[in-house]
């Protein structure tokens, strides 16, 4: 005899996998130092700019040229940022091979200033900033790839598919 009140036999596919929908709190707290650093950069840039416009014949210049820059720079941060807190895998992965050019760079250019008998304090001064920002950076490129990540990433893919 059937019981109509029975729950169906079938098994049911379309139910998300739990792992995609709870995000990690590593690709939480990886999006906000990327921000973080994205934000210093700006206020200590714009400083640099904006210090002492008497002395600087090409200030308005200057001023245009870093206020297009920011807003290039912000228009890619905001879609890769989007995209890494969205699950989208390629843009970790885009932000590891950034991570990894950047190394490069600033060894080359800590590499430099060692050879160099006399350093500047500004030169210092972008080394001690630039490093900073990337070890940062490098922290938040990390936790992108821990295995909670991992799992989120690929939960949120096979969700998409």
């Amino acid at each position: 005899m059937h019981n109509p009140y029975q729950p169906p036999a079938a098994s049911v596919t379309d139910v998300p996998d739990p792992d995609a929908v709870t995000r990690p709190i590593a690709v939480t707290r990886a999006v906000q130092l990327l921000w973080a650093t994205f934000t210093a950069g700006f206020v200590l840039a714009t400083i640099e700019v904006i210090t002492d416009p008497g002395t600087n014949p090409y200030f308005w210049l200057s001023l245009g040229v870093a206020i297009g820059t920011f807003a290039v720079i912000f228009g890619i941060s905001f879609w890769i940022y989007g995209a890494i807190y969205a699950g989208r895998n390629w843009a970790r992965i885009l932000l590891l091979v950034l991570t990894i050019v950047v190394t490069v760079i600033l060894l080359a250019a800590f590499a430099m200033v060692g050879r160099m008998a006399e350093i500047p304090a500004d030169i210092k001064r972008e080394l001690i900033i630039s490093g900073s920002q990337f070890a940062v950076t490098f922290v938040a490129t990390a936790l992108l790839f821990t295995p909670s990540a991992n799992r989120w990433y690929r939960a949120v893919k096979a969700a998409r598919d």
